[in-house]
């Protein structure tokens, strides 16, 4: 029997119909799931965290290499077809959770056909919360082009700046919509991950957020014009505007062309300032 006719026939089994505010997708290509399990290189000693573990399929084959899985599923029907199909393996734990509100996990790798709904979030999360190694993810292709842009590009905005702060990113491959159930109604790319920096997230860190988060809504617009409302929002004061300004070289630069260094650098320049006048120097 093959994949999709297996998944048929548990959801058929069960009572499950698939859920669209969950973004419910189930893989049904053994093809994407070998690819899933060798980009992850699992190692035997590794702990890995499924998030959305769904039918199983997947969760079986990482169970059959790695150390431990803590496989993470909201869906409490789905969670009733884990128990019973993973039964014979006691390297599994099943937690049934929305993973937005798990505390941080300490694992080795991740591993995630990601629900489209909370693709942001997740990604923002695990980068903040989480302490791994690699993650290896399915995600919207048109999410996956936002965080791999370029400055200047159509593309390119918040978060491919705070992506690329935080994660090496590797595109591995395009994957069809029928190697989904039901198929998805987006285009979906396989990405493998690794931390470039380590949580928690220092207070520079957290202001070059805060910074990047602010300037990218105004992208098309030079710095110098944006930065002066920033400085506003975060309150200091006006007579010192001009002097942050003039140490800036890159103001003449509209926001979108700045690379992820030059937002940085920025940030932490501005951040000097912003530390003086909180000690009242």
């Amino acid at each position: 029997m093959d994949l999709l006719s297996e998944v048929r026939k548990l959801l058929k089994q069960y009572d499950i119909k698939p859920k669209k505010r969950l973004s419910q997708n189930f893989v049904v290509c053994s093809n994407l799931i070998s690819k899933i399990i060798d980009c992850a290189n699992i190692e035997s000693s590794d702990i890995v965290l499924e998030i959305g573990a769904g039918l199983g399929f997947l969760t079986k084959r990482i169970a059959e290499k790695a150390r431990k899985v803590i496989a993470v599923e909201i869906d409490g029907k789905l969670v009733n077809v884990l128990r019973s199909l993973l039964k014979d393996f006691n390297n599994v734990e099943i937690i049934q959770a929305d993973i937005m509100k798990l505390g941080p996990i300490n694992v080795d790798k991740i591993i995630s056909n990601v629900p489209f709904n909370i693709s942001s979030p997740l990604l923002f999360k695990i980068a903040k919360e989480y302490h791994f190694n690699k993650a290896v993810l399915t995600l919207q292709k048109e999410f996956v082009d936002r965080m791999l842009a370029k400055p200047g590009s159509r593309d390119y905005g918040r978060l491919s700046v705070t992506s690329n702060f935080f994660f090496s990113i590797e595109f591995i491959d395009k994957v069809p919509r029928v190697c989904f159930y039901p198929p998805p109604k987006v285009d979906v790319s396989l990405i493998r991950i690794s931390m470039n920096r380590s949580t928690p997230l220092n207070p520079l860190d957290e202001f070059f957020l805060e910074l990047t988060r602010f300037i990218f809504t105004q992208r098309n617009r030079k710095l110098k014009n944006v930065l002066p409302k920033f400085f506003e929002v975060i309150k200091i004061p006006k007579d010192m505007w001009n002097k942050i300004l003039s140490g800036i070289s890159l103001q003449e630069i509209r926001v979108i062309d700045l690379s992820v260094n030059d937002v940085y650098e920025i940030s932490s320049y501005v951040y000097k300032y912003v530390e003086t006048l909180r000690r009242g120097d």
